[in-house]
């Protein structure tokens, strides 16, 4: 993705999230009915099972509406109306993905509270069809409040302690939980207001978000945490390629660095060294503290007659000639021996002695192979070389080699040029030991 578009994706989710945070009081609602047309039975209960007078009876069970007759006895005085959602073996509904209970109850007494309970099964502390065993939720919801539909939070519903006592439930399993609930009760609650009480439940019904506002800053937290890791991926992605792009550059550089230090330092005519290459050898020789100069003679070589070469055969043919006198001499020559065109036909050789004599018997080499062969594709021209050398002793420097040598190839040319003119080093050398 192209660097500019990041700020589209930022602005998009930002507005995005906005509308998400304040739409979502406005998200449309989840519910389950509670009421005997959807496969919910209506089950009157009181204490006169036990022993007790309490007496329940219906007024119109279709409209769920009951009345309950507390009377005060030996046992606990109850009265209810109980709610279940099918016959033995009961099932249960789970309540864990709502919120909230909205309750619409129409009551006719002297009390001050009701209670609304709720049963929830578990096979690791409720009995199968033993709905007393099930877990008891329970929350009081004063009478006065019942004047009109009332909401009641699923966090105001507690365990009944005595219910945790009676079946000694560990701490960990005391926590309400709705998944499994079997039943759900409505009766008086305490302190007990003995006589008659009228209920009717017009509605109930569990309501809940189809998308809770934790799961949706849940949401918009991870969809932030994915574009941020998008772009912190991507950027380091682009930081790669460009870094293979600058090492790819700066290779080409260096490649193109060193075919012009090459270009520099080679006569582009005879691809052998030209005066900043062989200086650049030199200093190399000059930095090699087992064998520096004084191990060196000094070859100076220049083609005879080479105008002459030139006026009759053409500049041409005259390159032609110069480039195959390179190649002839470079046949010759040693690897360690340092071999550059010097300026025109005029040509050196740094050549390592290697015994009393070896720098005259390289020179008179390269003088024989150029006489006995001819130039040019036709092998027509003629040519030959005059070679002065020096060989340098402790103390010289290329000066004084390259003066020496000098002069002994003016010597060859005034004494009739294809010759080599020497001077020879002394026997022995300090620090270039016989046969280096």
């Amino acid at each position: 993705m192209k660097p500019q578009y990041y700020n589209i994706v930022r602005i998009t989710a930002f507005i995005l999230t906005i509308i998400l945070i304040f739409a979502q009081k406005h998200f449309p609602q989840k519910t389950l009915d509670i009421d005997p047309t959807n496969n919910v039975l209506y089950t009157l209960y009181s204490d006169s099972g036990s022993g007790g007078k309490s007496e329940a009876s219906w007024i119109d069970e279709k409209s769920g509406h009951w009345k309950c007759h507390l009377i005060k006895s030996e046992v606990y005085p109850i009265c209810g109306l109980s709610i279940s959602f099918s016959q033995v073996p009961y099932e249960t509904i789970d309540a864990e993905k709502y919120n909230a209970m909205q309750l619409e109850l129409e009551y006719k007494g002297a009390a001050k509270k009701i209670r609304i309970s709720l049963r929830n099964y578990n096979a690791l502390y409720s009995e199968k069809n033993v709905i007393e065993t099930a877990k008891f939720h329970s929350v009081n919801v004063l009478t006065t409040e019942l004047t009109s539909e009332t909401t009641i939070s699923m966090h105001e519903f507690s365990v009944a302690d005595w219910w945790k006592d009676k079946y000694d439930i560990p701490r960990s399993l005391s926590t309400p939980e709705f998944s499994g609930l079997v039943s759900i009760g409505i009766e008086q609650a305490v302190p007990e207001v003995f006589g008659e009480h009228e209920y009717k439940l017009v509605s109930m019904r569990f309501t809940g978000d189809w998308l809770s506002a934790e799961t949706l800053y849940i949401s918009i937290i991870i969809g932030w945490l994915f574009i941020l890791a998008f772009e912190a991926i991507s950027w380091l992605l682009r930081q790669r390629d460009r870094s293979r792009e600058n090492i790819n550059r700066l290779s080409a550089l260096e490649v193109e660095s060193e075919k012009y230090k090459e270009l520099s330092s080679t006569d582009s005519l005879t691809g052998v060294a030209n005066r900043s290459g062989f200086s650049k050898k030199m200093e190399l020789i000059s930095n090699d503290k087992y064998c520096q100069l004084h191990c060196y003679a000094l070859l100076v070589l220049d083609l005879d007659h080479f105008k002459h070469i030139n006026d009759e055969h053409g500049h041409f043919m005259g390159d032609v000639v110069l480039k195959e006198f390179a190649e002839r001499v470079a046949t010759i020559i040693r690897a360690e021996d340092v071999f550059a065109r010097w300026g025109g036909e005029e040509f050196i050789i740094l050549a390592r002695m290697q015994s009393q004599g070896s720098e005259y018997i390289l020179a008179e080499k390269i003088r024989a192979k150029v006489e006995e062969s001819n130039f040019g594709a036709d092998k027509s021209i003629v040519a030959t070389v005059s070679i002065g050398v020096a060989a340098s002793k402790v103390g010289d420097t290329f000066d004084d080699l390259f003066k020496q040598a000098d002069e002994n190839l003016y010597t060859a040319k005034r004494n009739g040029r294809n010759q080599v003119v020497y001077n020879s080093r002394p026997a022995k050398v300090i620090g270039c030991p016989e046969g280096q």
